[in-house]
């Protein structure tokens, strides 16, 4: 049994690839040492999600800003925008960006700093988590 910290993700595949192979076939027919490898391994894929991968609690999204975003495949951000009857010009006054900003926060593939969602959230009145995709 050869066990090292969980530092990459790749670290982290390769100890969820082996979580894999331990759990194949019957439970019970685990060894003493598969079973304390197995349990190592979970304990550190849990550590390492906890801090890396962490769940996004009690995010409330409106099921009509959640249908304005599948429905018209646009971003958290943008739907909110449009169900508050915001444009994006007075969106950025708001929030003291220009339009172009807004615009490109608004991609669904958009890298954003926290300090502008922290902006965005503010001038509608959400909670950041609630814009993020």
């Amino acid at each position: 049994m050869s066990i090292k910290l969980i530092r990459t993700d790749t670290d982290y595949k390769v100890a969820i690839a082996r979580i894999n192979d331990l759990n194949q076939g019957d439970p019970d027919a685990l060894t003493e040492p598969d079973f304390k490898e197995l349990e190592a391994l979970t304990t550190l894929v849990d550590a390492y999600e906890h801090k890396h991968h962490p769940i996004r609690a009690n995010v409330n999204i409106p099921h009509e800003v959640a249908k304005i975003a599948l429905l018209e495949d646009v971003s958290l951000m943008a739907a909110w925008r449009r169900q508050l009857g915001l444009t994006q010009h007075v969106l950025a006054t708001q929030m003291g960006v220009s339009s172009d900003t807004v615009r490109q926060m608004e991609k669904r593939d958009s890298k954003t700093r926290r300090a502008l969602i922290e902006k965005a959230a503010k001038a509608m009145g959400i909670n950041p988590e609630q814009l993020e995709d």
